[in-house]
């Protein structure tokens, strides 16, 4: 766990800086397959909500939800997390589906 003193402005300076980085590649890279843009799309507007309650709301999560149906219950879960780990975990399968074409072109079995 982070000291109390990193968890406020340093932290959040730190997020939008990475954030904003992500965009300008996004806005300006080319070459981006469809599903790691759309990973990285949705890393990133999951974290400008977060970003968002993190500045805007004093720190508190407002974008919940709570599924109920019958005597079936969810746990309680942020949105914008979600995105973050969809984006996530999209981006990282385009990563490794990438890395798998290059190295079965490289030993000439994508030919």
């Amino acid at each position: 766990m982070l000291p109390q003193r990193w968890r406020g402005r340093p932290v959040t300076i730190a997020a939008a800086v990475f954030l904003g980085l992500i965009v300008v590649a996004l806005l300006f890279g080319s070459g981006f397959r469809s599903g790691t843009t759309a990973g990285l799309a949705l890393f990133c507007a999951g974290s400008l909500g977060n970003l968002y309650d993190r500045v805007f709301a004093g720190g508190n999560v407002v974008d919940f939800l709570s599924f109920h149906w019958g005597w079936l219950r969810t746990d309680i879960f942020n949105l914008a997390d979600v995105a973050v780990v969809v984006g996530a975990a999209l981006f990282l399968l385009n990563a490794a589906a990438g890395i798998l074409r290059w190295a079965a072109n490289g030993l000439g079995l994508g030919r």
